[in-house]
């Protein structure tokens, strides 16, 4: 299952502390002391490496198959968003995310981090709210000569929330601003991975372990706009409702009415300008997608654990029961010599029906390595499956979704 890159880099100043690398799904991967954020962000783009141990930085990456696979643009006002969930506690010190073409007057693009007033429970896909793709809502901005909206709250001169979504009033999705001083200007570099220190503006955002936050990206305004799209990196996948990225995080801020290209199976002659939730890029809301962006943090508490790598099983013509491995590491900055895998257990379908509703239970056998066996099944079958770890503490991590169909001969 491909997921949007996203990077973020957190250093450490104590024995206590770890620099992680985070992506979207939450994964983890440990930085070696010494090490570039940034040059292990470019390696992660084109492989994914596994370590025995547990170093002194952990970071936060992408798997081979999640790599970027189409683009996703915006145009003059516009803005992209996501948020995210802190897998850890500590500092937010480096931004990432990867370009295409950059059409934004001087390259300049504008971010900010706020706290998220979307997370898991509440927002769109929890009732009383559609999942994505959904209109959502703006403020008004009588000093906005184009359209007259704004997506932030502290830039309207009328602070009543217009809601765009039919039949049931939404809400604005920002909370307080963390970072960024109203939209740090920064050159967006084309076709490169781009890196931001937020400690330029001398301070970095601190978050605690489930705290949700949101990255915002601006196109700024311009006195003639020739509408040059500026393009960020983006992957869109399909989820199971179990799919930790279920329903999707992926939002924008349309300058002007009508601004998707596709929006589920919502009508797009009546999309209003705004922010949508915007998801993926399918049909429906199981289509879900994610910006090519990464955070690196330091880290001052326990993390779940991370999946290494797992077994994508191909389709096969075979009806028997398939083994499933999984190379999981757990790490814990406050207390290393407790961390540890405590369980993995798979959960899987066939044909869309959950099997072993309680999963199957996984077997160390050996290191980071975990078995378990997906059953026999007949032929014409498609089967889904996802891995559940936990450590000793009793911090989980859920993989992403995988799947494979028992082929038939004709």
């Amino acid at each position: 299952m491909g997921k949007i890159l996203i990077l973020l880099i957190l250093t450490t100043t104590a024995i206590a502390q770890e620099r992680l690398l985070v992506n979207p799904n939450n994964e983890v991967i440990p930085l070696q002391k010494g090490e570039s954020a940034f040059e292990v962000a470019k390696k992660y783009v084109l492989k994914r490496s596994s370590s025995s141990e547990c170093p002194d930085k952990i970071t936060f990456a992408y798997r081979p198959k999640d790599l970027p696979n189409t683009n996703f643009g915006a145009m003059h006002g516009d803005v992209l968003g996501m948020w995210f969930i802190a897998p850890a506690s500590g500092t937010i010190d480096t931004l990432f995310w990867m370009a295409f073409a950059v059409g934004a007057p001087d390259s300049l693009i504008y971010i900010r981090i706020f706290k998220s007033i979307i997370y898991p429970g509440r927002g769109p896909g929890y009732p009383p709210y559609p999942a994505p793709c959904i209109p959502w809502g703006y403020y008004v901005n009588t000093n906005d000569l184009d359209q007259g909206v704004a997506p932030f709250r502290d830039e309207a001169t009328d602070t009543h929330w217009v809601s765009t979504l039919p039949g049931i009033t939404t809400f604005y999705p920002l909370g307080d601003e963390l970072w960024g001083n109203g939209g740090f200007p920064v050159i967006d570099h084309a076709n490169s991975i781009n890196a931001l220190p937020l400690n330029v503006l001398g301070y970095q955002p601190t978050v605690k372990e489930g705290d949700p936050f949101f990255i915002t990206m601006r196109v700024p305004m311009c006195a003639v706009c020739l509408d040059d799209r500026t393009e960020w990196a983006a992957t869109g996948f399909r989820v199971s409702p179990h799919d930790e990225l279920y329903p999707s995080r992926l939002w924008k801020f349309y300058e002007h009415d009508r601004g998707p290209s596709n929006c589920s199976n919502f009508p797009i002659d009546s999309m209003k300008r705004g922010w949508v939730a915007r998801g993926g890029f399918g049909v429906d809301t199981l289509d879900v997608a994610v910006y090519n962006w990464w955070y690196v943090m330091s880290v001052t508490s326990n993390t779940s654990p991370t999946f290494i790598s797992i077994d994508n099983l191909t389709h096969t013509l075979s009806t028997n029961q398939r083994e499933v491995q999984a190379e999981i590491e757990d790490c814990n900055a406050t207390n290393p010599e407790s961390a540890g895998v405590a369980s993995a257990t798979l959960y899987y379908t066939i044909n869309g029906v959950t099997k072993d509703s309680g999963g199957i239970s996984m077997t160390n056998i050996g290191g980071n390595l975990w078995s378990g066996f997906i059953p026999a099944t007949s032929a014409g079958s498609i089967i889904t499956y996802f891995i559940q770890a936990q450590d000793l503490y009793g911090e989980s991590t859920t993989s992403g979704v995988f799947s494979y169909q028992v082929v038939t001969l004709r």
